[in-house]
């Protein structure tokens, strides 16, 4: 029964798609402020990987 309620839940569900044309004529809104926001969050999260990638690859001293 869980496998039958999880497959319609899988088949019935549908992507939310926004209009382009809504965030384009957003001057005056905060919607800005949200696109830039997440673009903050994007850049920090790639500095983060790198970070951690170059911290994976130098290998550690033992004193």
């Amino acid at each position: 029964m869980k496998a039958a309620i999880a497959s319609a839940i899988i088949l019935l569900a549908s992507p939310a798609l926004a209009d382009p044309g809504h965030f384009a004529a957003s001057h005056g809104h905060s919607h800005w402020l949200a696109a830039g926001a997440l673009a903050l969050a994007a850049v920090i999260g790639a500095v983060m990987l790198i970070k951690g990638r170059k911290a994976r690859k130098t290998p550690e001293r033992k004193a």
